[in-house]
């Protein structure tokens, strides 16, 4: 199989109703990691990892994607970026397959691959180990970045790196260990053809591909990486929580009138009133805290009334 990997999609459609209110305002993969939206971090990622050419897809909101990606554009010229817009939302499987039209609108080359990415996944793996891995193994359909999370285990493998279960209450045949899938991958262009143009679930596709006894897909541990998905507040806040390390990043300081402690990431326009303070909390451009008011351990995108506590949660 030829190499390297230089186009990727990354899944952005989905709505991300565990972290509603605050997907009702903007969509999950424009939401801060620190200083930049996580989609941004993604595109930082790939083109590093030699990637030239990406597909973005997107349904909920999508106008805000489309608008995040023009300013990118700005930031990394060299990377062309396409929107893979759904009027309804196609699911992983769907949703791939449409998006890598754009990649190879002429049909893939034989032997190429391509990164498939979630946009709400963080992770410091080194993309380039996973694409070697895979190009190693000619015949996978692809090599999925695997995570040791006991709680969240549903892909078996084999000594020998192989995926032989996926999504099963048993054991697979052969299986050894059993690990969670990162929300990564790199898919050989073949398997293209495997995936419904309709709505279909990218891990279900490849159960079927794994029931007709084809190669089956490899695993690739993030071993010594992190990871991490922000698809709750929990989840969201932990990941700045951790990435702060006791930090206060405050984009424009100019509307924050009150004091801040712990970690704090406050995003441009976010407004902190006197006599207020923030304490291991995110700030979003459209917050407002309000005179005298508390925020602690919270997402805030809305208004905190003056003199208000805001402990944890969502306030927009």
């Amino acid at each position: 199989m030829s190499g390297p990997v230089t186009r990727a999609v990354i899944l952005a459609a989905g709505l991300g109703l565990r972290l509603r209110p605050l997907t009702l305002l903007r969509p999950k993969p424009l939401l801060p990691v620190l200083d930049r939206p996580i989609l941004h971090f993604w595109l930082d990622r790939l083109a590093r990892a030699g990637v030239g050419h990406v597909a973005v897809n997107a349904h909920h909101l999508r106008d805000q994607i489309e608008a995040a990606l023009d300013g990118a554009r700005g930031i990394w010229p060299r990377l062309r970026l396409d929107l893979s817009a759904e009027p309804e939302i196609l699911g992983t499987g769907g949703g791939i397959r449409r998006a890598a039209g754009l990649l190879f609108p002429d049909g893939p080359p034989r032997g190429q691959c391509l990164y498939v990415v979630n946009a709400d996944i963080f992770s410091d793996l080194s993309l380039q180990a996973l694409a070697s891995d895979h190009l190693s193994h000619p015949g996978r359909p692809a090599t999925l970045a695997l995570v040791d999370r006991p709680e969240r285990a549903t892909v078996g493998l084999d000594g020998e790196g192989r995926i032989v279960s996926l999504r099963e209450p048993r054991p697979g045949p052969g299986e050894t260990r059993r690990l969670c899938g990162a929300g990564i991958m790199v898919m050989s262009a073949f398997f293209l053809d495997f995936l419904s143009e309709g709505f279909s679930d990218v891990v279900e596709s490849l159960r079927l591909w794994l029931a007709q006894g084809l190669p089956p897909p490899g695993g690739h541990l993030l071993s010594g990486a992190g990871w991490a998905d922000i698809g709750s507040p929990p989840e969201f806040l932990a990941l700045n929580r951790e990435l702060a390390r006791g930090r206060v990043l405050v984009q424009d300081p100019g509307p924050i009138r009150g004091r801040l402690s712990g970690f704090v990431v406050a995003e441009a326009g976010a407004r902190v009133g006197e006599g207020a303070s923030v304490e291991d909390s995110v700030l979003l451009a459209s917050a407002r805290v309000g005179r005298g008011a508390s925020v602690s351990q919270a997402i805030v995108a809305g208004p905190v009334p003056a003199g208000a506590r805001a402990q944890g949660g969502i306030w927009a």
